[in-house]
């Protein structure tokens, strides 16, 4: 099953998928189940969003709060900033060289961008990381 898995998370268009996903997901299997690496790394995009000014600190808030209370994983340790950059550097060559970043740009509206700096992003892992690895099983309060 796995092999099967591996194989088909690379055959997908990643442009409509979770960014970060992939390589987080063959990194940690089996010991997160799919939707709950997704989450993470939406979590992650989340951080970014904010970081970017597409969402006010309420809106941030609410959305991992919606995510800790359905008992999904915010944080996880291997979710580096060396991962991110490897997968960002995969879907700029399996993307023709675009970045297409699904974000979040309010509550119920996202948006792809491609133009986000790694200051934005480096900020945005900072904050996620101090401010949700606080609990080691991922579901802290926030």
């Amino acid at each position: 099953m796995y092999f099967k898995l591996k194989k088909a998370l690379w055959q997908v268009d990643p442009t409509f998928y979770a960014l970060i996903f992939y390589r987080f997901f063959q990194k940690v299997l089996p010991s997160l189940l799919h939707g709950e690496a997704v989450n993470i790394d939406m979590s992650y995009m989340v951080y970014v969003s904010h970081e970017s000014g597409l969402l006010t600190e309420e809106e941030k808030q609410r959305i991992i709060s919606c995510m800790v209370g359905l008992e999904l994983p915010v944080w996880h340790e291997e979710f580096t900033m060396e991962l991110i950059q490897k997968s960002l550097q995969d879907r700029l060559k399996h993307s023709g060289g675009l970045v297409r970043m699904p974000l979040p740009a309010g509550l119920g509206q996202a948006d792809i961008f491609n133009n986000t700096s790694f200051d934005i992003l480096q900020r945005a892992y900072i904050k996620w990381s101090e401010e949700l690895s606080v609990s080691s099983d991922s579901t802290c309060d926030v």
